[in-house]
């Protein structure tokens, strides 16, 4: 097999064992122990180990969300999920990048809100298996990655106290809110100051300024409201399971995916797993 099939072999083998957590039917193997999909062929050993993901096992409890299964906050974070108002211009939400028609992705090299991302969009199906979230595992809870884009520069480069006023100020968005988490508290500063976010990285950035301003109580505040938010998206994102019967078309399209090369940078920025698995 040449360098680059090895390479797509290895990066299919791993999305299908582990990282994407894609399960397949028993149906998918040939006669002869084997699996192939897009003229990527597995072994036997192969496919028996990913033949051993099927079915899915139960969604993982998050302790750390107390409504990750309450059907409101899935509604809740649908509504958001979908909400291109949301992002600094009005016009980008999480749909955006993670578009359902396309598997949750968006079929790009790399991803594109506002600006260029430096890595491609990821799946979400399956995605409350995840222990870690992003490409770099940075987040553990997957509300806490939910709400890292909106506040991305390139991605939908919003900021916590816009968020949380167009939730105190649009009455059908504050009411599902306070149905599920309660009321929302007043802000001591009041409505002077629309857009203010930490950025550590840059004390003298003028958000990171206005954060500061901000009394401990009001940043304390804001910061529940987003991350009440990111709750209610990941009890949405929690939703995203692949059904058992897609199993051997998503391996085609990993294979596809994974045989085109978009995906050659992360296989060699995973190396080191993939050296297990050669």
């Amino acid at each position: 097999m040449r360098p680059h099939g090895m390479q797509a072999k290895q990066f299919l083998y791993l999305a299908a064992a582990g990282l994407l957590t894609v399960s397949c039917s028993r149906r998918d193997v040939s006669p002869a122990g084997t699996f192939s999909a897009n003229g990527i062929e597995f072994t036997a050993a192969e496919a028996a180990q990913i033949l051993k993901l099927t079915p899915l096992p139960d969604l993982p409890h998050d302790p750390r969300n107390r409504h990750s299964s309450d059907a409101r906050a899935v509604a809740l974070g649908r509504q958001l999920f979908y909400d291109p108002r949301l992002s600094a211009n009005g016009s980008i939400s999480c749909a955006t990048c993670h578009d359902p028609s396309r598997h949750w992705t968006d079929g790009k090299r790399v991803a594109e809100g506002l600006g260029r991302v430096a890595r491609n969009t990821p799946t979400l199906w399956n995605v409350a298996y995840n222990r870690w979230q992003f490409w770099d595992g940075r987040r553990d809870t997957l509300w806490a990655q939910s709400v890292a884009p909106i506040e991305n520069v390139n991605e939908m480069g919003s900021n916590r106290l816009r968020i949380y006023w167009r939730v105190a100020e649009e009455p059908g968005m504050r009411r599902a809110y306070e149905d599920l988490f309660g009321s929302l508290p007043a802000l001591d500063s009041g409505k002077e100051t629309r857009d203010a976010r930490p950025v550590a990285e840059d004390p003298r950035h003028p958000m990171h300024r206005a954060w500061l301003a901000l009394t401990d109580a009001d940043r304390d505040r804001v910061n529940r409201c987003m991350s009440n938010l990111g709750k209610a998206v990941e009890a949405f994102e929690r939703t995203l399971i692949t059904p058992e019967a897609a199993a051997r078309k998503s391996l085609g399209a990993f294979a596809a995916l994974a045989s085109s090369g978009i995906c050659s940078k992360m296989v060699s920025e995973c190396a080191t797993v993939g050296k297990l698995i050669a």
